[in-house]
């Protein structure tokens, strides 16, 4: 019943949309009636008839995402007589503010450090402020240090040189604060220096900036200038310049997923669960992952950083993909999340395209159209992505003997060809005067004897099985499990086996040192992943599954970077660090005119210590040229 609430919640966004709550929230009136659970403090509201979900938010001065986590129920529907739960809001003293009168050219950052607080600070006590500043706007500013606080301060201009030259650069279209540092011979620091209003905000055409040459300037024209950033479509953050540039205002964030799968399979579920309750549930991959990214942003919003969330139903299905974005629903967001299935997900990055908004692909391994969308960001690596990856992480090894065995099959045939180019050419970088110990058995032909005769006892067998014929794969395994007594065996474990895996044998596994490659993976002894865990059960009041973490490693890891780095982020992805529960991130640009990919993998082994643990254990981690080694 659980699940069924959340999916309830698709029924209305979380962002503040007075035109669909139309309570007069002049009237409200907070509960006195206070409870302490779990060390934090809540109101216990009585709903009064004609409160909606909106009205009781604005009331209490809470985002709706909390109503969401501590009232789950409440998306079944409210009703008159209900009570709920409601935390309470950070609140200060107005007798302790102080008010400041925005001039022109001030920004929140310069504001912030004029009163040395922070900018989420002053968005809590001016909550209109996230919708921009506007000259003569008066803000309260909380007096954390008083004595730190001088009244009469002005940000000046540093002085200028009378010996130096100055030159007023007025902005054109598409320029950005590198390109016209490099035309001129500056710093980017230098043009910051001398225009302390660009702190936290970009430059727009039409803006004018003031600079400074202690020497005759050199300005380059476009013919001579040659910098590795000239051919990138967002040049403003480089790799090595990633430099904070905050977005200032909350994240507006777009959910799109085919909840309506999940809710099917949910229904007939709890019928059956009722006769039959000791069956467990089947994963549910889109509400699982919308729960986890919940907790996301309650993790972003305890660092100070506010997000607008809406979410939609697809339903899978293109008309009611099609007429989101006909609605303008889409139109105003930073990034949209989704859609998963192909047909439904290309109409929405190509609406992202049109409209310059990050388009994210989250657990779809096939490739997007992202070779021409330099705005799709594409969470799963491909399977050939994962493959290539994986390759490059055997071709490190000069001790292995690397035996694969197919059944003939032309997509067994494609795959060896791709598969042995990659391993020999890798090995060849690495061991350049090594041979390579590389045989391959089509098994028809050969059965066990072709297989037994290229085994080696002195070193470790890795094998290679390139079918996905189930019965196939099971008859191998119980036969290789026969030989593990004379041979070092390890069987390479394939995404493919995924579908079918209930049905092996679990101490073959174990046995054959199995060894797979998978994007995601949590090690349950660490302690943010127990931390999570406990989080995820208290409030869902049950378990998280793959989904969940990828959910939350997604949205927190995406937002934290988009908020930190503003709307070009997506240079800067491969420095930001966030503390993830399951992923590893490292995003490749596939081409010039392309989107972004992840490449990172995880090598997981099958390990069993000689007396009584087994588990599945990280061996290796993967990314763009460098890969990782873990001890075991």
């Amino acid at each position: 019943m659980k699940l069924r609430h959340i999916l309830t919640l698709l029924c209305f966004s979380f962002s503040l949309q007075t035109a669909v709550y139309s309570q007069d929230i002049q009237s409200f009136t907070k509960s006195e009636i206070t409870q302490t659970i779990n060390n934090k403090k809540f109101y216990i509201h009585t709903i009064q008839a004609g409160q909606t979900i909106y009205s009781i938010c604005k009331g209490y001065g809470i985002e709706q995402s909390d109503l969401a986590l501590y009232n789950p129920e409440i998306f079944d529907g409210i009703k008159p007589g209900q009570q709920i739960k409601i935390p309470f809001a950070k609140t200060v003293n107005d007798e302790t503010f102080t008010t400041h009168s925005v001039e022109k050219g001030e920004t929140l950052y310069s504001i912030a450090k004029r009163y040395n607080c922070k900018i989420e600070e002053i968005t809590l006590w001016n909550p209109e402020t996230k919708e921009g500043l506007k000259k003569g706007q008066v803000l309260k500013i909380y007096k954390t240090e008083p004595e730190k606080i001088n009244t009469n301060q002005t940000i000046e201009t540093p002085p200028i040189d009378l010996k130096s030259q100055t030159k007023h650069h007025v902005v054109q279209d598409k320029e950005t604060l590198y390109g016209i540092s490099k035309q001129y011979n500056l710093n980017i620091q230098d043009i910051e220096k001398y225009n302390p209003w660009l702190s936290g905000n970009s430059i727009k055409k039409g803006d004018t900036l003031l600079l400074s040459f202690t020497e005759k300037p050199i300005i380059n024209t476009p013919d001579t200038i040659k910098t590795v950033n000239e051919q990138l479509l967002f040049p403003k953050q480089l790799i090595n310049e990633c430099i904070p540039t905050p977005l200032n205002r909350p994240v507006k964030v777009i959910m799109l997923m085919p909840f309506s799968e999940d809710l099917s399979s949910i229904e007939k579920e709890e019928i059956k669960i009722e006769k039959h309750p000791e069956l467990v549930p089947a994963t549910k991959p889109f509400v699982e992952y919308y729960e986890g990214f919940l907790l996301a942003l309650d993790s972003l919003k305890s660092a100070g950083i506010s997000i607008e969330l809406n979410v939609y139903n697809t339903n899978r299905d293109s008309a009611t993909v099609a007429n989101l974005i006909s609605s303008g629903k889409l139109a105003n967001a930073d990034v949209v999340f989704g859609p998963v299935y192909m047909e439904d997900y290309k109409q929405v990055a190509d609406f992202c395209k049109s409209a310059g908004i990050w388009s994210i692909y989250p657990l779809n391994t096939k490739k997007p159209d992202i070779e021409n969308n330099p705005y799709i960001i594409q969470i799963t690596p491909s399977y050939e992505t994962q493959v290539l990856q994986a390759v490059r992480f055997m071709s490190q090894f000069n001790d292995k003997n690397y035996i694969v065995v197919q059944s003939g099959t032309p997509d067994e045939l494609n795959f060896i060809k791709v598969f042995e180019r990659e391993l020999k050419d890798n090995f060849a970088t690495n061991f350049p005067d090594q041979p390579l110990n590389y045989n391959v058995i089509e098994y028809k032909q050969s059965g066990m004897a072709g297989i037994e005769k290229v085994l080696q006892k002195e070193k470790d067998n890795v094998i290679i099985l390139t079918s996905t014929s189930q019965a196939f794969i099971l008859d191998m395994l119980n036969k290789l499990n026969g030989h593990v007594k004379n041979y070092k065996i390890i069987i390479t474990y394939m995404p493919q086996w995924k579908k079918f895996e209930n049905n092996i044998e679990f101490d073959h596994l174990f046995n054959l040192q199995a060894t797979g490659f998978d994007y995601s993976f949590c090690n349950q002894k660490n302690t943010a992943v127990i931390e999570f865990n406990k989080k995820y059960n208290h409030y869902y009041k049950q378990f998280p599954g793959k989904f969940s973490y990828i959910g939350y490693d997604t949205g927190l890891f995406i937002l934290s970077c988009l908020s930190k780095y503003g709307k070009d982020f997506v240079n800067c992805m491969n420095t930001h660090e966030s503390k993830l529960l399951g992923s590893n991130y490292y995003f490749q640009k596939v081409n010039e005119n392309g989107g972004w990919e992840n490449q990172g993998i995880f090598i997981v082994k099958c390990h069993f210590d000689g007396k009584d643990i087994k588990e599945y254990k990280i061996v290796g981690t993967v990314s763009d040229k460098a890969y990782k080694l873990e001890t075991e």
